[in-house]
C-alpha cells in the first residue's frame, strides 16, 4: 500500500475501500512535435526553453482511475482539477491522430450527464485504449447490481 500511497496526487485521499486502478501523466509522446523542434533548436538555446516547457506540462499533468472514481490535474500556474464518480460516466470516447496510433498515445474522453460541461479529458496518455478498458471495466463493475 506503501508503494500506491506515493502515486497519490498531493491532496486526494482515498475513499474507504477505494482502490487505484491506474496512475499516470502525459506522456512526452504527446509532445512529439515540440520535442523535434526542440532538437532542431538546441544550438540556438531555444530548444532548452522548449524542453523545459515540454517537461513542466507532463509534471504538472496527473491521472488517476481508481475503484470509484476519475481524477484530472492540469496546469502549472493555473490549476484545473476534475474529480468524476465511476458511476457517472456514461461513456469514454478515444480520439487519436496518425502520430498517435504510430507512438500509441491519445485522448481520452469521458462522458457524463450534466456534470460542468459533461465531460473529463485525459490529453496524451500512453495506450489510451487499455487506459480506456481499464475505465470501463471499472464502471461496470460499479453500476453492477449487488446479489
Amino acid at each position: 500500500m506503501s508503494c500506491l500511497k506515493e502515486k497519490l496526487p498531493a491532496g486526494l485521499i482515498l475513499e474507504e475501500g477505494e482502490t487505484i486502478l491506474w496512475h499516470g501523466r502525459m506522456t512526452w509522446k504527446a509532445n512529439w512535435l515540440v520535442v523535434v523542434i526542440g532538437i532542431l533548436t538546441i544550438p540556438i538555446l531555444i530548444g532548452f526553453i522548449l524542453f523545459l516547457l515540454v517537461y513542466l506540462r507532463i509534471l504538472s499533468t496527473e491521472y488517476l482511475i481508481t475503484t470509484n472514481r476519475v481524477y484530472v490535474k492540469y496546469g502549472l500556474i493555473s490549476r484545473k482539477v476534475r474529480d468524476v464518480r465511476i458511476e457517472w460516466i456514461t461513456s469514454a470516447t478515444v480520439a487519436q491522430g496518425l502520430m498517435g496510433r504510430i507512438l500509441n498515445f491519445g485522448d481520452l474522453l469521458f462522458v457524463t450527464p450534466g456534470e460542468y460541461l459533461g465531460s473529463v479529458e485525459m490529453i496524451g496518455i500512453h495506450d489510451p485504449l487499455r487506459v480506456k478498458a481499464i475505465a470501463e471495466d471499472a464502471v461496470r463493475k460499479k453500476k453492477k447490481p449487488q446479489s
